[in-house]
């Protein structure tokens, strides 16, 4: 598990797109945890359960749905609930979105899917992006960074994400969703939003994915060669 690349942050901060290009380079799978919480999300919903008002119903969906990343037979690495791919657009669609932070925040929620994520080091060398990943799901990995941007570049960002937003939806209000969608990530009691004490800190504001994945890249590179002198 130590040889895991972490990268968390914020939402819209670009560590998704970052953290595909970083595993590209290294020839490293890539896994979106807050995929797995937008799927479970996505299934409450498509069952009925009220998100806010039935969460036992959510807790109780734990044993009974299964969610995991899979090797295909191309050799990627493809997100499942119950055994078929996840569709993304249906997983990212508005009403997902709005509601899997309060989902992530149910503390049974957080333990079963991190278990989860921490069986997915089996696969292999992972570039994994979360908001806990360093601090909780991989304590121990090596390589830990936490990534950011700027309040108004992450709202253009996530406005600029087909299907993410609402049609209309002004930059001032993506802005501010993202701002609670912030303060409840970083002050939950389980698993909060935060950087690791060892992870390198990386503002994305004024980076292309490039540029930021090559100062990732080369970190990782750096440190693979100390570790392993």
């Amino acid at each position: 598990m130590n040889e895991q690349i972490t990268i968390d942050g914020p939402a819209a901060s670009g560590k998704s797109t970052l953290a595909k290009q970083v595993a590209k380079e290294l020839d490293a799978y890539f896994i979106n945890t807050g995929d797995m919480y937008r799927t479970l999300t996505w299934v409450a919903i498509e069952r009925g359960i009220d998100i806010h008002q039935e969460i036992e119903k959510i807790v109780d969906l734990l044993g009974k749905v299964n969610i995991r990343y899979v090797i295909d037979h191309d050799k990627t690495l493809v997100l499942t609930c119950e055994g078929k791919a996840v569709i993304p657009e249906e997983i990212r669609a508005p009403h997902v979105t709005e509601k899997v932070s309060f989902v992530a925040s149910i503390p049974e929620v957080r333990e079963w899917l991190v278990a989860r994520q921490r069986e997915s080091a089996q696969l292999g060398l992972l570039v994994m992006e979360g908001r806990d990943i360093g601090t909780v799901v991989f304590p121990e990995a090596n390589y830990k960074f936490f990534v950011t941007a700027s309040p108004m570049v992450r709202a253009k960002r996530r406005l600029a994400q087909d299907g993410e937003v609402p049609e209309g939806t002004t930059v001032e209000k993506v802005a501010s969703d993202i701002a609670k969608r912030d303060e409840l990530d970083s002050n939950r009691k389980i698993s909060p939003l935060k950087k690791a004490d060892d992870a390198l800190f990386v503002d994305t504001s004024d980076l292309t994915v490039a540029q930021a994945a090559d100062k990732i890249v080369e970190h990782v590179r750096q440190k693979q060669s100390a570790v392993h002198a």
